[in-house]
């Protein structure tokens, strides 16, 4: 196991988010905000299947 875990909080306003951890505990990560513990748990299930395999995308380059 490599450390990094996903925590899944409870907004102020009721609502569910996750934070991407590291193993030393520094936040990488924050989701927006969803109002069901479901969408919350699917969204942080598409991360740990697909995030391996995304590619980077620099925009930075972009002419403006």
């Amino acid at each position: 196991m490599n450390g990094y875990y996903f925590e899944i909080r409870k907004a102020v306003n009721g609502q569910y988010f996750f934070r991407f951890r590291a193993p030393n505990h520094e936040t990488i990560v924050v989701s927006e905000t969803y109002t069901a513990r479901a969408s919350c748990d699917h969204a942080v299930s598409l991360l740990k299947s697909y995030a391996a395999g995304a590619t980077i995308k620099d925009n930075t380059a972009l002419a403006a």
